[in-house]
């Protein structure tokens, strides 16, 4: 078994290998090894050729274990998230991320994204809308700022629900989030706020843009303490 995995670990240029070919090799092997062993091609060769990284190499990698049908443990899906990070912060552009996580309550995560504008209605509850398109407003109520920093949800809008009164919000000033059941709770130095979605269909659409659309450079995941 080890000789087959290093066979593949040991490969001119894994990108030219199929799942076919791969699937191949290890045919006769238990599950539980087969899939052991082809979790270790993944982290353990992207480690050793982190300068190599490239996304076709990972997108058929994904389709190696999608047809070896291998079932990521939360372990091996945060190898791979690491992973695409090495590939983003290489690639410097935007691109789909396809790896889909859903975020846990208590798990913090800290994402990176281009300029911003920000507009909040000055009132009771504060709408927030965040874009990424320069637009004019004409009501007084309307904060017309414009900020550049960190993009943390999306161009959607939301209802933000404060601890006490914030007539301005910098994203440059907000130092983490957490995933809530029914939202996501901001951290800044001296303020905090939680940004309550409606239902948890919209908040998983908001995971999910957070992943697979807005991400550029570097996403990273660290559990809170």
């Amino acid at each position: 078994m080890w000789a087959k995995y290093r066979s593949i670990i040991n490969a001119s240029n894994i990108e030219l290998m199929s799942s076919h070919k791969i699937k191949k090799i290890f045919k006769g092997e238990e599950t539980e090894a087969r899939e052991w062993y082809i979790h270790r091609i993944v982290s353990q060769w992207f480690s050793e050729q982190e300068e190599n990284l490239s996304r076709d190499t990972m997108d058929k990698l994904k389709k190696i274990i999608k047809k070896t049908k291998m079932q990521l443990n939360e372990l091996e899906k945060h190898e791979m998230i690491k992973i695409e990070e090495r590939i983003f912060s290489t690639e410097r552009t935007l691109k789909i991320l396809d790896t889909y996580h859903e975020l846990l309550p208590n798990e913090v995560v800290v994402a990176r994204f281009n300029m911003a504008y920000l507009y909040a209605m000055d009132k009771e509850e504060i709408t927030l809308r965040i874009s990424k398109k320069k637009q004019f407003w004409t009501e007084e109520d309307i904060l017309r700022e414009r900020y550049s920093g960190s993009l943390l949800i999306s161009n959607k809008r939301f209802i933000i629900e404060l601890n006490k009164k914030i007539k301005e919000i910098k994203f440059e000033d907000i130092e983490s989030y957490r995933h809530k059941e029914h939202g996501f709770e901001f951290f800044m130095e001296d303020e905090t706020f939680i940004l309550r979605t409606h239902d948890q269909k919209t908040l998983n659409n908001t995971i999910d843009l957070i992943f697979r659309k807005k991400a550029k450079h570097v996403i990273e995941k660290r559990k809170d303490s």
